[in-house]
């Protein structure tokens, strides 16, 4: 792999994918949108929810992919070659970017939806704990 590349690699909970050979990043954090391209100084920073876009090799097209948040950290890697970490709870690719964008929000809906149902939840065992301790309490000698 030349040095003159980036090695994109995209982790989420489900799966982990490579891609070698790749000129150009363009993603965004709270500050704005940015590029890295080969060379770029290491740096790590925190992704908004939404769509980042690479390229590989001299291909004139962006590839899309879409991350629900998360890191990004470019750094040197052990074998000398430049690597962009994204790493998210959920990471999309497709070359449809509205088909892209609508997935993107539909599982970050989802995982609102999942996440308020546990906060219920846990409240309710809250409650039942609390009513528990309430009758153990009265109970006692």
């Amino acid at each position: 792999m030349s040095s003159t590349a980036i090695r994109l690699c995209l982790l989420d909970g489900q799966s982990e994918r490579l891609v070698e050979g790749v000129q150009a990043v363009v993603a965004e954090d709270a500050s704005g949108q940015f590029g890295l391209h080969p060379g770029h100084e290491p740096m790590l920073t925190c992704l908004v929810a939404g769509v980042f876009k690479y390229r590989v090799g001299a291909e004139a097209q962006w590839r899309h992919g879409a991350c629900s948040g998360g890191v990004l950290h470019g750094l040197n890697a052990a074998d000398g070659v430049r690597e962009v970490r994204i790493v998210s709870r959920r990471i999309l690719l497709g070359d449809d970017l509205p088909a892209l964008k609508e997935a993107l929000k539909q599982a970050l809906e989802e995982a609102a939806q999942a996440q308020s149902q546990a906060i219920t939840e846990v409240g309710g065992l809250d409650v039942a704990m609390q009513r528990r301790l309430q009758e153990l309490m009265e109970s006692a000698p």
